[in-house]
């Protein structure tokens, strides 16, 4: 069985490396403006590479059996089936999808007024990178003391909320202007997340990067592909405290083994996830914080399942398949990935828009598809455009008059 899995594993992996490359070399930049991309690119790294790694040697990191390693590498070779067949599907036209044209008329006071906000955020995330510095330094490569700082910026600092914001604001100040100086702004998020050994913002960065040289129609070369995955694999290289403990494909791709092994955390767990709280939890965080606990009490996210049973001295963060899985239902954890492309094809229709707005919109998605792979899909689904309606309707504002104006 073990044997046909790897096989398969591998068959897949080579398969949408050419079909990566022959779209590549058909559309280009345009390629980084399809949602499929990136899943199957993240499906690759954290479903299939993690499952052959668990497959040929037989070892689990948490000391599960074989059937449950067997059994989790099946359901990612699913996962990645229906992920390649979406990107073959979504990128087999020649059609060009933008409809889209830069609004180099916007207001300049407007202009201004996004500038000095951006300012705003990128001098106070600066000023807390330049207060804690020493300490930053002192924990670096302390995966423990790195997470209990991370807590503080997400919970105290709102860091990370901020980040979405500043991103919001780059770019729209880049759909304004058509250019990508104002990614500087990002650069205070990067100096701390690096400090950390993060890899969320910086991917966010990447993805920006490349989503808006693909807005620009810019010619791009083999090597912006292989950016992100030498940067994803250094990565991971860095956030191993044991890596010497470990063989070399473990040590290089401990972010992906480690990430991977919360699957068989949930499958071997006895609990349950109920799929119907689950819904009721998503939709209710469109709201602050506590209104649902306030209305239908706390709730059990699968999450607390893996900070439970995880066996390492550093947390772990968790899988789309591990939340698939948590259900204990095959059926809703067959028709994940079907839902998931389906939500991607949703994603990639703003790209017929002619509005800043729906621009921005796709790129805050784009930008969330990370999360969603590492984490979870169904409390993600909503966040993108809970930001915009609450961050991003003055961009829908000036975009009327704009309409009006025509």
């Amino acid at each position: 069985m073990n044997e046909y899995l790897e096989l398969l594993h591998y068959t897949l992996i080579c398969l949408s490396l050419f079909l990566l490359l022959n779209r590549f070399q058909k559309k280009n930049s345009e390629l980084f403006l399809d949602y499929s991309t990136y899943l199957l690119i993240f499906g690759l790294f954290y479903f299939s590479i993690p499952s052959i790694v668990a497959v040929s040697s037989g070892v689990s990191l948490i000391g599960s059996s074989m059937q449950t390693i067997e059994y989790t590498a099946f359901i990612g070779l699913y996962f990645n089936s229906i992920f390649l067949l979406f990107f073959y599907i979504s990128t087999k036209s020649d059609k060009c999808k933008l409809a889209f044209n830069f609004q180099l008329t916007s207001s300049s006071s407007i202009r201004k007024l996004v500038i000095s906000l951006t300012s705003l955020i990128a001098i106070y995330v600066m000023f807390i990178l330049v207060k804690d510095l020493t300490y930053l330094t002192d924990i670096y490569n302390n995966r423990r003391l790195q997470a209990d700082y991370d807590y503080i910026l997400m919970s105290v600092f709102k860091m990370y909320f901020l980040s979405k914001i500043q991103i919001i604001l780059i770019s729209y100040l880049f759909f304004t202007t058509k250019k990508m100086k104002y990614l500087v702004y990002f650069a205070p998020f990067l100096l701390i997340d690096i400090l950390l050994s993060g890899r969320d913002l910086l991917f966010a960065f990447i993805l920006l990067t490349f989503m808006m040289l693909a807005f620009l129609q810019s010619k791009l070369t083999i090597k912006y592909i292989l950016l992100p995955i030498v940067a994803l694999i250094f990565i991971g290289i860095i956030r191993s405290n044991n890596v010497l403990e470990w063989s070399d494909i473990v040590m290089a791709l401990g972010e992906f083994n480690y990430t991977w092994a919360t699957t068989h955390i949930i499958y071997d767990s006895n609990v349950i996830n109920d799929w119907k709280s689950m819904l009721v939890y998503s939709f209710f965080k469109i709201f602050p914080g506590g209104v649902y606990q306030i209305i239908f009490g706390e709730y059990n996210h699968y999450h607390e399942v893996i900070t439970r049973d995880n066996p390492f001295a550093h947390g772990l963060a968790g899988s789309v398949i591990s939340e698939a899985l948590s259900f204990k239902n095959i059926v809703i954890t067959s028709i994940t990935p079907i839902l998931i492309a389906l939500y991607g094809y949703l994603i990639n229709s703003l790209l017929k828009i002619d509005s800043v707005f729906s621009k921005t919109l796709f790129i805050v998605a784009i930008l969330y598809i990370h999360p969603i792979i590492r984490f979870t899909f169904y409390e993600y689904i909503f966040y993108p455009f809970y930001l915009m309606i609450f961050f991003g309707l003055w961009i829908a504002l000036l975009d009327s008059k704009r309409v009006k104006r025509i």
